[in-house]
């Protein structure tokens, strides 16, 4: 890999005279440049050091061939060769002889007449030196970027229209166009148009239920995507013999700048016919041999050879896309029974399991590790794929990270990978780099609607309210439907609420409300915001109503989640009894869930902070066994819970060992929340003080630490009060009671807040 490679730089053809040369080295001394480091130090050497001359290692190399492969590595592509062209013609000059010879001077021809002694002395070192010459000149020619049949420039787009499938064999629906995609992206040179953006294109021609592309609708989405070329397969059969043929398209003019065709003598040998044939079409677009080679294993070795069970995961893709989840991971088991070893058919269930959609993780992390296990039966693409999906599923931040960093550089144009290491980094506190990801896919994509939340996700995860809204707005503009989609109406409400439009909010999750599918969510959502306001006995009737609706439904996760915060409620309304049995009735249910580190958080940390030691620890050791400590959030996870229970066990130096530790695995609202609360017990009033100031700079609107966080001013007034800071105690009192101006009046902590303003007013 050539220095600008592995310092994320553009590369062009000179990134290619790179790798002839380190062929070159080899050739002429049999050892690698560098072949004695490897890992960092390698690339260490490569961005900073010189390689051993080539002399220095076989003295039979001439200084003129020496200079071309030192020139050929040279770390500065300005100073190398800068074509294949130029190279060519110093290795012609060190083979040709020279026409002067006639005329040379005494000593020339006393040296040409020793050379050509040797030549009759050492044939055989003559024939070798003339060997290795013209494989250098193939070499050369190997690598030479072919003229493309028309205007692409490398890392421009094509776009690969259905089968033309005149077989009457349903089987090739799908399937072929699958496996043609899977050659095709194997290229660094040619980016393939991909299929959410074919959807989005369709929608924006008013086609949004178009079935198949064919050519002149293939040649639409060109024209109005800046795709540079079209590729029109198709299949036929004569007798058992199948002829597979395409058209490589200029889409402007419509004019066919080359044909393929290529012949299988039974269905077995398609995938050979159509490997051939994309290897020839990435030629055509300008691709040279030796890229085609490096990046370009054989079709039957890279995917399944069972066409039913590639039909089965093409069809699977296209329903993940469409949001028909059960019917795709249907389809996804149907090509594993087809086909056991289907490698991406095992990642794709990973990545489904994975999903907010079925929150499987153990079935996910069992298909992701087949999957890696099998990866000699996937593209090189695929492979680094499967390893950055599967670790920032796992929540290895830094790796995840890496993998993501590695493939990016070599394919920056996959916008969906892209898409999931700027969600990687948005999920890790790093707003402002995942905004920078998003931003470089709508260059690309402009009507992406996903990048449009991801990026208001960002700001609200800035607290930048204001700026996350427009694009909230645009993103469902796009897709009108997303407004009630998994959490995005509870998102959207709540960023809704934090820039001050609260009657804004209530509408949008009665939208939610009004449909039967995500009415709990829409109840839950209201719930908060009657708490946020101090109204617990409206949130109880919505968060009963919405408990029953998901135990109906056997949505068991939400229900837990439910019960708890129904929990809270009865806790701030004083009763205590109606608290526990709520927890109870969670503590029933989490045993049953698939997702069980941050549910058990929730779940223990009201055990604990409830006196109840016992289940709090039932429910740790139940998380010990399931979280991954590689993963910080599920690591903080623990040990926040941890030290809560050492908290209630009256231990204040390890709670507060445990959740320091747990805010440095990753600092949250919970962890600040737990800290501040930690402080006020085991600190001085000073610390405390300074624990909740950090912990209510954060905003825990519409999620778990949200009554704390209301709490933490009446909490931050006491200490102020102690210390003799009554203005700074009145503000956050203030701060609070106009937030709940028109809560229940029974109430504890409003009586609280009430006595304790009355009585600032009452001194002067």
């Amino acid at each position: 890999m050539s220095p600008e490679q592995l310092q994320g730089e553009r590369v062009d053809a000179r990134s290619d005279i790179y790798a002839a040369g380190t062929v070159l080295y080899e050739m002429a001394t049999g050892e690698r440049p560098f072949g004695t480091a490897h890992g960092a130090r390698l690339i260490d050497a490569i961005l900073h050091q010189a390689p051993e001359p080539p002399r220095a290692l076989n003295p039979k190399v001439s200084p003129e061939l020496e200079a071309i492969i030192l020139k050929a590595l040279d770390k500065d592509p300005e100073r190398r060769y800068q074509s294949a062209k130029e190279l060519r013609v110093d290795l012609e000059r060190l083979a040709a002889p020279t026409a002067t010879s006639a005329s040379v001077s005494p000593g020339r021809a006393r040296g040409l007449k020793r050379l050509r002694q040797m030549v009759r002395a050492h044939p055989q070192v003559v024939s070798l030196t003339a060997l290795a010459v013209l494989s250098l000149t193939m070499l050369v020619w190997w690598v030479v970027a072919a003229q493309p049949v028309f205007s692409f420039a490398p890392r421009d787009w094509i776009l690969v229209s259905d089968f033309d499938n005149q077989t009457g064999e349903a089987l090739f629906d799908r399937s072929l166009l699958s496996a043609l995609s899977v050659s095709l992206e194997q290229s660094r040179h040619a980016n393939l148009f991909p299929a959410a953006r074919v959807a989005e294109s369709l929608q924006r021609m008013g086609k949004a239920g178009l079935q198949k592309i064919d050519e002149a609708t293939g040649r639409e989405i060109c024209q109005r995507d800046n795709v540079r070329g079209l590729v029109c397969p198709g299949i036929a059969r004569v007798g058992r013999q199948y002829a597979i043929s395409a058209r490589l398209i200029e889409p402007k003019t419509g004019v066919t700048a080359r044909s393929y065709l290529e012949t299988a003598s039974d269905q077995d040998h398609i995938l050979d016919a159509l490997g051939k044939m994309a290897s020839a079409i990435r030629r055509d677009l300008g691709e040279s041999w030796f890229s085609s080679w490096k990046n370009g294993r054989p079709l039957p070795q890279v995917t399944t050879k069972s066409l039913p069970g590639l039909k089965s995961y093409a069809e699977a893709s296209a329903l993940w896309a469409k949001g028909q989840y059960q019917q795709a991971v249907e389809l996804f088991e149907a090509a594993l029974k087809a086909d056991p070893d289907f490698a991406m058919a095992h990642a794709a269930l990973g990545g489904a399991y994975y999903s907010y959609i079925y929150n499987m993780p153990a079935e996910g992390k069992r298909h992701f590790e087949k999957a890696l296990a099998l990866s000699e039966r996937t593209t090189e693409r695929e492979r680094l794929i499967i390893q950055a999906d599967f670790a920032s599923d796992l929540g290895h931040f830094q790796e995840a990270a890496e993998r993501y960093q590695v493939y990016l550089r070599d394919y920056p144009d996959d916008w969906r990978r892209r898409f999931n290491y700027g969600g990687l980094l948005r999920a890790n506190g790093r707003q402002e780099e995942a905004i920078a990801q998003y931003r470089e896919i709508l260059r690309l994509d402009s009507g992406n609607a996903g990048c449009y939340i991801d990026i208001a996700t960002s700001y609200a995860g800035l607290d930048k309210p204001a700026e996350a809204l427009p694009y909230y707005e645009k993103a469902f503009q796009l897709e009108p439907g997303w407004i009630t989609s998994g959490s995005l109406n509870h998102e959207y409400g709540m960023t809704l609420v934090a820039a001050g439009k609260e009657e804004k909010a209530r509408e949008v999750f009665g939208v939610a409300l009004a449909k039967p599918e995500s009415r709990p969510r829409g109840l839950r959502s209201l719930a908060w915001l009657d708490l946020y306001h101090g109204k617990y006995k409206e949130a109880l009737g919505r968060l009963e109503e919405a408990a029953l609706l998901d135990h109906a439904s056997h949505a068991n996760l939400s229900e837990v989640r439910e019960r708890n915060l129904l929990a809270l409620v009865h806790e701030g309304q004083g009763d205590r009894a109606a608290q526990v049995r709520e927890l109870d009735r969670a503590m029933q249910l989490f045993p049953t869930l698939n997702l069980q580190v941050r549910p058990g958080l929730w779940l223990g940390t009201a055990y604990a902070r409830s006196g109840r030691v016992e289940p709090a620890a039932r429910i740790l050791e139940i998380v010990k066994t399931h979280a991954d400590l590689n993963n910080p959030e599920q690591a903080s996870d623990l040990h926040l819970l941890e030290g809560e229970i050492e908290l209630a066990k009256g231990k204040k130096d390890s709670a507060m060992d445990l959740l320091r530790l747990a805010d440095r695995e990753k600092s949250s609202t919970l962890t600040l929340d737990a800290l501040a609360r930690a402080t006020a017990i085991a600190g001085t009033k000073e610390q405390a003080a300074a624990a909740y100031e950090q912990f209510l700079q954060e905003r825990a609107l519409g999620w778990e630490p949200q009554q704390s966080w209301l709490a933490g001013r009446v909490e931050l007034a006491k200490i102020y009060l102690a210390v003799g800071e009554k203005e700074k105690a009145a503000k956050q009192l203030e701060m609070f009671t106009t937030l709940w101006k028109d809560a229940d009046a029974n109430l504890p902590l409003l009586k609280e807040a009430l006595q304790l303003q009355q009585g600032l007013r009452a001194k002067p």
